[in-house]
C-alpha cells in the first residue's frame, strides 16, 4: 500500500528554514589567449554559433571570417573584461583573445558543417601540425600548397567530387592559422618590456695648460 506523503501545513512551512540557492561561480579561466573564449558560457557559445551558422547560410559560404553581427560581437566583447581586468591586459592582448574568440567560435560551427558532410577534421589537423611552419602568417594557401593539401585529403579518403567539404577543409585550415596568429600577437602583448639600456658613461678627460 502506497504511503501519502502530505505537504506541509502553512504553519510549519513557515517555521523551516528557507531553501539555500548557490551561485556557482564559474571558475576563472587561465591567463592566455583563450581566457574570453573560455570565459563565454556554454549557452552563449550556443548562441554565437547559432547565429554564425545562419549568416554564412544566408551568405551561401564559409568562410574565416564571419558576417558583421551585433549580438556575436556583444556576448563575445562580454567576456572580454572579467579576463582583462584580471590580468591587467593591454588593449593589444584584449584584441589578440577576441580574435582568438571569433577564430574559435566559427572553426566549431565550421567543424559541425564537415561532421554533415560526413568529413572529420583529423586530416585537416595533421596537415597543418606537418607544415605548421610553412602556413604561419599565410592569408590564403598559394598553388603548391593548395596542391599538397589536396593530395593529403585525398590520401585520406576524400574524393575528387568532395568539392564542398574541401572548401570547408581550406576555411578550417585558414582558422588554425588565424588562432595561431592570435597566439603569437598575445604572447608578444603580454611580454614584459626589455629594460632600457643605460647610456655608457664614457671617462671625462680634462686638459690642463702647463703653469
Amino acid at each position: 500500500m502506497a504511503t501519502e506523503v502530505k505537504s506541509p501545513t502553512p504553519a510549519v512551512a513557515a517555521a523551516l528554514p528557507p531553501p539555500i540557492y548557490v551561485s556557482v561561480t564559474p571558475a576563472m579561466p587561465a591567463n592566455s589567449v583563450r581566457c574570453v573564449y573560455e570565459n563565454l558560457s556554454v549557452e552563449d557559445r550556443e548562441i554565437t554559433m547559432m547565429l554564425i551558422a545562419l549568416d554564412f547560410i544566408n551568405r551561401g559560404k564559409y568562410s574565416r571570417v564571419a558576417p558583421p553581427n551585433r549580438i556575436v560581437d556583444r556576448l563575445v566583447q562580454e567576456a572580454v573584461p572579467r579576463c582583462a581586468e584580471a590580468y591587467r591586459w593591454s588593449a593589444a592582448a584584449s584584441a589578440a583573445a577576441v580574435d582568438y574568440a571569433h577564430a574559435a567560435l566559427i572553426q566549431e560551427v565550421v567543424r559541425q558543417a564537415l561532421d554533415l558532410e560526413n568529413r572529420k577534421v583529423d586530416p585537416i589537423e595533421s596537415y597543418y601540425g606537418s607544415n605548421r611552419a610553412a602556413l604561419a602568417g599565410k592569408a590564403e594557401l598559394d598553388d603548391l600548397m593548395e596542391e599538397g593539401f589536396t593530395d593529403h585529403l585525398r590520401k585520406a579518403g576524400w574524393k575528387e567530387i568532395d568539392r564542398a567539404p574541401r572548401r570547408l577543409a581550406r576555411v578550417y585550415l585558414e582558422l588554425l592559422i588565424v588562432r595561431d596568429r592570435s597566439e603569437q600577437v598575445f604572447a608578444k602583448a603580454g611580454a614584459p618590456p626589455r629594460p632600457a639600456k643605460r647610456p655608457v658613461r664614457r671617462a671625462r678627460t680634462t686638459s690642463r695648460g702647463r703653469p
